[in-house]
């Protein structure tokens, strides 16, 4: 294993035809306010003026570093900023989100306050002229794993739990344990990776300055995936179980699992999904006994339309929960 400097961050930022938005990316990270950092920027096989960008700033600054791969995925680009990294933490920042200043700081205080595995900031959102803060983490406070866990299961899907952006890690764990992102998956690489790190951690810390800046895109939403309902809602269910199974299993009366289902409904609607088929689909996976009592047990969820589908789901009227997103999405679309 090879010797990482001490206290320097590896940032690692994959680059795929990013010109609109990674000036401001790679800018957010020169204003940190936590200095001691090398930026990993791994272009892609960029088709548009990304790899012209990455290289005037390597010219201007010798923390960053550039490397140029033939198209492979993001997976791969992560993958190959890993290998490079010489820090003791690694951190991730995709090329169209950006920092608030103190981020880094925060983070590493956290890893030095507590002595932890993993420091883990809230985001905050951007959507056109919008910003708004998740607001998932109330407090700064550290965890032993499985009370970590059991505030995962309720809020379960979350991007501040998902995300690698908003996180800090122990290059030492990644090393040893040879974490690498599946370059398998084109979608939640990103959850499956923390899923692994995790189960090698004692302590995970938590804060709730919103230090990430994650831009919202059209593209963000699965349905620009190739994945059917069915595969969607069994791939979101697995990393459910595997998330929240590492300790002594899922709790059950976890409205997380309402979440994830409620989440996949919504955008299977989303994406021209009817109602009917959707409700004849769940009929037949909720016949499914173990499924059913996750379900049945789940705790009701207090904000629309969480709430709504929670009591829908206890009474199997699945055609309800279908048409409860068929009339969000239309409202949706008639703000908008």
């Amino acid at each position: 294993m090879k010797d990482f400097t001490e206290g320097l961050v590896s940032i690692i930022v994959p680059v795929y035809n990013a010109e609109k938005y990674l000036d401001e990316c790679i800018e957010s990270i020169l204003k940190q306010s936590y200095v001691n950092y090398e930026v990993l920027l791994v272009d892609d096989g960029s088709t548009d003026g990304s790899a012209a960008i990455c290289d005037s700033y390597a010219w201007k600054d010798k923390r960053i570093k550039v490397f140029h791969q033939n198209n492979a995925g993001v997976s791969a680009a992560r993958n190959k900023g890993i290998e490079e990294a010489c820090g003791e933490y690694i951190a991730f920042l995709d090329s169209d989100d950006s920092m608030k200043a103190g981020h880094m700081e925060g983070l590493m205080n956290c890893m030095k306050k507590y002595q932890c595995d993993l420091a883990i900031g809230d985001v905050c959102f951007l959507q056109e002229n919008r910003v708004w803060d998740n607001g998932w983490i109330k407090k700064e406070q550290c965890f032993g794993v499985h009370d970590y866990l059991l505030k995962v299961q309720d809020d379960f899907p979350n991007v501040a739990i998902g995300s690698t952006c908003n996180k800090l890690f122990s290059h030492k764990i990644i090393s040893q344990e040879v974490l690498l992102f599946r370059k398998d998956k084109s979608y939640s690489e990103d959850y499956m990776f923390n899923v692994q790190y995790l189960k090698h951690c004692h302590s995970i810390a938590v804060l709730p300055q919103s230090g990430l800046c994650y831009r919202l895109k059209e593209e963000d939403s699965l349905s620009k995936t190739k994945l059917s309902f069915e595969e969607n809602l069994t791939l979101w269910e697995e990393m459910y179980l595997d998330f929240c199974g590492m300790d002594n299993g899922p709790v059950m009366g976890s409205r997380g699992y309402v979440r994830l289902l409620t989440n996949c409904i919504s955008e299977e609607i989303q994406k021209g999904g009817k109602a009917g088929a959707v409700s004849a689909y769940l009929k037949a996976y909720f016949k499914n006994q173990e499924r059913w009592t996750y379900l049945k047990k789940a705790k009701i969820c207090g904000n629309y339309p969480y709430c709504i589908a929670g009591i829908l789901f206890k009474w199997k009227c699945f055609l309800g929960v279908g048409k409860l997103f068929e009339l969000s999405n239309f409202l949706r679309g008639k703000k908008s």
